[in-house]
């Protein structure tokens, strides 16, 4: 909706925006003195000051964005709350981007200390000075990725082989190194991992994107701990909660994350797998049942609606220690997508998924998706999420970049090539 308004003789209207997790572009027309000028803000929304973004490799699409601008001979404004680290951070880039362009070369050292002459503190940590050249690696030495979703995508998609995949794989993995030492240089909050509340060992959510929860009692303190972790969408930072299916142990630590995180959407991928003696049924699943995973909670299933290979519950969840309107929740079950398997028989049936995440879950701040491990069918479906958000805002499919963005939460997403080759066919 387009609205204006005045700053003395300047007159601001706003035309649009576009938004991604990390990042907004708005455009606006400015009046002043019978001239009309269109301007366009590129905003990144998620750059803490004084450090570097927690989901950095955002940063790579960003910066080439401002990099393609044909701006003339007029300036661009690059400005941040104090003006010297996080703005200086992204000059450096986009000079050192060009130096490179026009000479073959760069000079990071060289050209902080010209920034540093003009004004003091340009880049003002090492944090954010390997930032810069970890970003200079990315736009250098790593090609886009990104393919335009025009008529030639699927004779694209099509000749992908294994082989490529492969090496699409092995590039994400050869780039570990280089998000650990900014990872590394980043302060991570501290999480004491208890080994019975996880299902697999090797699988516990990362510091950087763990879940906390509040205490419970409030004398416990190991009661924050829950295996889940948050996940960006393309859109929309930490939209999904990634968890494992709850074990006997866990069902109340999972209803209090639905609870505290105001949940109401929940899509659980895997059949329950009931050979393994840690699952347990955690939700009603007939009329007039009802669970209390909580003294202070009870679950009450209201209906069931069957849709081919999914099925959706309607759930009513009621506070008893206070007085707070009665939620609903949804539950989106898969019935055909065995924990074994990398992918459902028919991937494209996850497409219908995602549209009915979508429209059950357009009020929801967070939607829990849960598989048997909490990694390989929820990583391949957050990864698809990402993939398709992107592709209805851009145009742009992205399979490399909708991976390694969600492995930033759990490096156990899509660790096998049939899963990254499945992302390509959804697309």
């Amino acid at each position: 909706m387009r609205c204006a308004k005045k700053f003395g003789s300047v007159v601001v209207e706003y035309i649009r925006v576009e938004i991604t997790a990390n990042y907004e572009i708005r455009s606006f027309d400015v009046y002043c003195n019978r001239e009309k000028r269109h301007v366009r803000q590129y905003h990144y929304v998620n750059w803490p000051e004084g450090g570097v973004p927690l989901h950095f490799k955002s940063l790579v699409p960003f910066c080439r964005k401002i990099t393609t601008l044909v701006h003339g001979t007029s300036p661009i404004v690059v400005h941040s709350s104090v003006g010297i680290g996080r703005t200086g951070t992204f000059i450096l880039c986009d000079i050192c981007l060009c130096m490179a362009k026009a000479k073959g070369n760069v000079d990071v050292f060289h050209y902080l200390q010209k920034l540093r002459e003009q004004r003091v503190n340009m880049v003002d940590n090492v944090r954010q000075y390997i930032l810069v050249h970890w970003i200079l690696l990315q736009c250098l030495l790593r090609k886009d990725t990104g393919i335009a979703c025009n008529n030639r995508l699927k004779e694209i998609v099509e000749n992908i082989t294994d082989a490529k995949t492969q090496e699409e794989m092995n590039v994400l993995e050869d780039i570990i190194w280089q998000s650990k030492a900014i990872r590394n240089a980043n302060p991570q909050q501290h999480i004491v991992v208890l080994e019975e509340k996880n299902r697999f060992k090797n699988i516990v959510p990362d510091p950087s994107s763990a879940v906390q929860l509040s205490l419970y009692p409030p004398n416990n303190e190991l009661s924050a701990y829950i295996n889940a972790v948050l996940v960006d969408s393309y859109q929309i930072a930490s939209k999904f909660i990634v968890t494992q299916n709850p074990l006997l142990s866990t069902v109340p630590d999972f209803w209090r994350m639905v609870v505290e995180n105001r949940v109401t959407t929940i899509v659980l991928l895997n059949r329950l797998n009931f050979d393994d003696a840690t699952t347990t049924i955690f939700y009603p699943l007939e009329k007039s049942c009802i669970i209390e995973p909580l003294p202070y909670l009870e679950v009450q299933y209201v209906g069931k609606e069957i849709k081919g290979h999914y099925e959706v519950f309607d759930l009513v969840l009621a506070r008893l220690d206070i007085q707070e309107d009665d939620v609903a929740i949804k539950i989106i079950q898969i019935n055909n997508w065995d924990y074994r398997m990398m992918q459902p028989e028919n991937p494209s049936e996850l497409i219908k998924v995602y549209e009915e995440m979508n429209h059950l879950g357009i009020c929801s701040d967070k939607i829990i998706l849960s598989c048997y491990d909490g990694a390989r069918a929820s990583g391949l479906f957050a990864a698809l999420c990402f993939l398709i958000d992107r592709i209805k805002l851009e145009q742009i499919c992205d399979v490399p970049l909708a991976v390694s963005t969600v492995r930033q939460s759990r490096k156990q997403f899509v660790r096998d090539p049939s899963q990254f080759l499945c992302l390509y066919k959804c697309a």
